[in-house]
């Protein structure tokens, strides 16, 4: 025995018909949206993972390859104090390799932090160890030269715009202090590496 189909009377269909076709479309609509807002998601949080391994290794490799020529240099003045014999050969080598990798990560710090304090940061630190490598390397033009020219940052509004990174360059006289050059040096790397870090939500670094 077959059953009667039972359909919708075309009156009632025409009064519900619209209701349906409208929530059939808001349903569609909303999962429509839904899909769109997770896929926003799923990339902001792409992009903040991307953000965070970037600020975690560029803030790495500020350490090392500070420090990496700051024992190197420490060493030989050292050695300088203990009236042994300095290897400038050797220094002046590691001296140049020390200023090619420190160029490249100023110039991706520029890149990638655009209001330029934690370049600027790096510049100092890097300009602090310069000091003392001329300082012992060439004591005499050559280190003139390096600390008028790392004296006159404190005063160059133009390039370093922010007033409170500026301030933190040494006047030319304290530049021959070399306690005060190496207490600047640790002050601007650990300032540098703290707003890179900050950038990633990242904590203090330990090393």
């Amino acid at each position: 025995m077959r059953l009667p189909i039972e359909t919708i009377p075309s009156a009632t269909w025409d009064s519900i018909g619209p209701q349906v076709t409208l929530s059939l479309l808001n349903a569609l609509f909303l999962a429509l949206l839904g899909g769109l807002a997770v896929n926003l998601l799923l990339k902001r949080a792409e992009r903040r993972h991307t953000q965070r391994e970037l600020c975690q290794t560029m803030s790495v490799e500020m350490w090392q390859v500070a420090y990496s020529f700051y024992w190197k240099s420490q060493e030989q003045i050292w050695r300088h104090q203990y009236g042994q014999t300095v290897d400038i050969e050797k220094l002046a080598q590691d001296y140049e390799s020390f200023r090619v990798e420190a160029r490249v990560l100023e110039a991706k710090l520029d890149a990638y932090f655009p209001d330029k304090d934690a370049s600027w940061l790096w510049h100092g630190a890097v300009d602090m160890l310069g000091v003392r490598y001329y300082w012992l390397a060439q004591p005499a033009s050559r280190f003139s030269d390096m600390i008028a020219v790392h004296g006159a940052h404190r005063d160059d509004r133009q390039r370093i715009q922010n007033p409170s990174i500026r301030r933190r360059f040494l006047p030319e006289e304290q530049l021959r202090d070399d306690s005060a050059v190496k207490a600047k040096f640790v002050e601007m790397l650990d300032l540098g590496v703290k707003i890179v870090r900050a950038e990633g939500g990242l904590g203090t670094i330990h090393i």
